[in-house]
């Protein structure tokens, strides 16, 4: 690209300073993770919410495209890797295995019953690859970067906003505000609650399954995972 995909006007992302073979360097972005700022980043997330519909542009045609197909298949590969490494086990659930099963298949199906218009997507979009300085918010690796869904980013985004209440890195009330935001955004961009829904629920499937593989999640695990096997409205 000769020009920054995301408006730089409005977002910041990192610079390419030197290409070698096997690494690439780029320049520091300012700020701290929204991740670690919790509910004092909740302007950071009002601005993200305001200029998100018109970063995730569509007059962009030469980037790969991230079918809904695609995503299921990103599912269905964490899956595979967990119950090969048995990472399902030791949570306190019986037949955990089979329910995460049933309701991976039911994701999957549901992400393919539709497929929006594509837009500009970052593809990794969470609370630790947006950073805020009390002014400006920069974006990371945008190795991902593709065209897909509205509701992929905007659903993953909402999974991990989750996790920070989950985790009491975000207090309830600047949760349901962002979360709000978050559904106004994808409104602005034409993504259905439905659709919403169905990418928000993948990817609490695969922040599960994901975070099986880490010791240090254990403490939250399984009760995320309980909410992942509780149906939703969209089901």
């Amino acid at each position: 690209q000769n020009r920054p995909l995301f408006d730089s006007s409005v977002l910041v992302t990192a610079k390419l300073l030197k290409a070698t073979p096997g690494r690439l360097t780029y320049d520091l972005l300012p700020g701290t993770a929204l991740s670690q700022l919790g509910d004092t980043g909740l302007p950071a997330w009002r601005y993200l919410a305001d200029a998100w519909p018109h970063l995730a542009r569509t007059d962009v045609t030469d980037l790969p495209r991230h079918e809904p197909a695609d995503e299921a298949a990103v599912l269905d590969r964490w899956l595979a890797q967990a119950r090969a490494a048995g990472t399902l086990t030791g949570l306190g659930f019986a037949n955990l295995t089979e329910h995460i099963v049933a309701a991976t298949a039911h994701a999957v199906k549901a992400l393919a019953t539709g497929s929006g218009a594509k837009v500009l997507t970052h593809r990794d979009l969470h609370d630790g690859q947006l950073l805020w300085d009390d002014r400006n918010l920069a974006l990371l690796d945008l190795d991902t970067v593709c065209l897909a869904e509205p509701a992929l980013d905007l659903g993953n985004l909402a999974a991990h906003v989750d996790l920070m209440k989950q985790t009491s890195r975000l207090g309830p009330a600047a949760h349901a505000e962002i979360r709000s935001l978050l559904a106004d955004a994808a409104r602005a961009l034409s993504a259905t609650p439905d659709r919403l829904g169905v990418y928000h629920r993948a990817a609490c499937l695969r922040i599960a399954l994901v975070h099986s593989f880490r010791p240090r999640s254990r403490a939250w695990l399984p009760d995320w995972i309980e909410a992942c096997l509780t149906p939703s409205d969209n089901d």
